[in-house]
C-alpha cells in the first residue's frame, strides 16, 4: 500500500488507537485521498451503490427541489445538511444527486461516528461494499480523543475547498430515535465550525421515509401500492446564506449560531413533507419520483 496521505497522518500516530482501527483508518483514508483510488471509488458508488440504493427504495420516493440541486454550481464544494432518522438517509439522497447528474456531487466524503465502522473489520467492509469506503474521515465519541475529531475537521475543511467535493452532514450530530420524526434533535456545532470555514455552498434537504432495516425496506418497495408511512420524501431547499455569520470572528459560539440556522431551514422543509403525506393518503402511488 502506497504512503498514507499526509492529512490523516496525525490519526494513525494517535497512541490509544488499536490496530483495527489503524488499518481501518489507513484504508479509507488511502482511498479518498488518493487521486486513482478516489476515481475507482467513484465509480464503484455510480454503477454498483446507487443500483443497491434504487433497488431498496425506489417504488416509494417523492422528490422535491432537485431543480434547487441542479443550480448550485460546481465551482466550490458543497456541504449537504439533512436531518437523521435512518441509516440509509445519506446514501438515498446521494444517489439521487448521482443518477440525475448533478455535477458538483462527484467526490464524496461521509464523516462518520467511529464506532462499528472503525472498530471492527466487518464495519471496514461494510464500508467500501456500501459506499466503495467513502463514510470517512471517523469521528471518535471518547472525550480523550477530541484532538483528532479536530484532525477530522481540518481534514472535512481542505477536502470541500476542491470544486465538485460533496460532504454529507448532520446538523443534529445523531439519528433520531424519538416517535416523530418532525422533532429535532438540537443542533451540535461542528456542522456550523465546517460551514464557516470551509466557505462551501450549504444546501439543506429533509428525508424521511426510510427504516433502518434492509430487509423491511425492500419488502415496502415491493409492496403495491405502499403505505403512506412507508413513502420516502426528499426535499432540496435554498442554499443557507451564512455570510453575515463568516464576516464574525471565529468562536464556538458562531458555529452553534450556523448550525441552528442550517437546522432551522431543514425543519421547514419537514412542513413540506407533512403537507405531502397528508396528500398521499387515499390517493394511487402515481406520484413515485424513482431514482434513474
Amino acid at each position: 500500500m502506497p504512503a498514507t496521505p499526509p492529512s490523516s497522518r496525525h490519526h494513525l500516530r494517535a497512541p490509544d488507537l488499536s490496530l483495527v482501527e489503524r488499518i481501518c483508518v489507513a484504508v479509507c483514508a488511502w482511498i479518498n485521498l488518493r487521486p486513482l483510488p478516489k476515481r475507482i471509488q467513484i465509480q464503484w458508488q455510480r454503477w454498483f451503490g446507487s443500483a443497491f440504493v434504487r433497488g431498496c427504495v425506489n417504488e416509494l420516493l417523492h422528490i422535491e427541489g432537485l431543480d434547487i440541486a441542479r443550480r448550485v454550481p460546481d465551482d466550490r464544494g458543497v456541504l449537504l445538511c439533512a436531518n437523521h432518522r435512518s441509516f440509509f438517509d445519506l446514501y438515498i439522497i446521494s444517489t439521487i444527486l448521482v443518477r440525475n447528474h448533478v455535477e458538483f456531487a462527484t467526490r464524496k466524503l461521509f464523516p462518520v461516528r467511529s464506532n462499528y465502522f472503525y472498530e471492527s473489520l466487518v464495519g471496514l467492509v461494510i464500508n467500501l461494499i456500501m459506499g466503495g469506503g467513502a463514510m470517512f474521515p471517523p469521528m471518535f465519541r471518547q472525550k480523550s480523543r477530541a484532538e483528532l475529531n479536530k484532525l477530522s475537521v481540518d481534514l472535512i475543511v481542505d477536502q470541500l475547498r476542491t470544486p465538485k467535493t460533496l460532504v454529507g452532514m448532520h446538523p443534529e450530530g445523531t439519528r433520531g430515535k424519538g416517535p416523530d420524526p418532525y422533532e429535532l434533535m438540537r443542533a451540535q456545532p461542528g456542522v456550523g465550525r465546517v460551514a464557516l470555514r470551509s466557505g462551501a455552498t450549504v444546501l439543506p434537504v429533509w428525508i424521511n421515509g426510510p427504516t433502518n432495516s434492509l430487509r423491511s425496506q425492500v419488502v415496502a418497495n415491493r409492496r403495491r401500492p405502499p403505505r403512506v408511512d412507508e413513502r420516502i420524501v426528499v426535499v432540496f431547499g435554498e442554499p443557507v446564506d451564512l455570510e453575515a455569520l463568516r464576516a464574525e470572528e471565529p468562536r464556538p459560539v458562531v458555529d452553534l449560531r450556523a448550525s441552528r440556522l442550517i437546522l432551522a431551514r431543514i425543519a421547514e422543509l419537514g412542513e413540506r413533507d407533512r403537507q405531502l403525506r397528508q396528500s398521499f393518503a387515499g390517493a394511487p402511488a402515481h406520484d413515485v419520483t424513482p431514482i434513474r
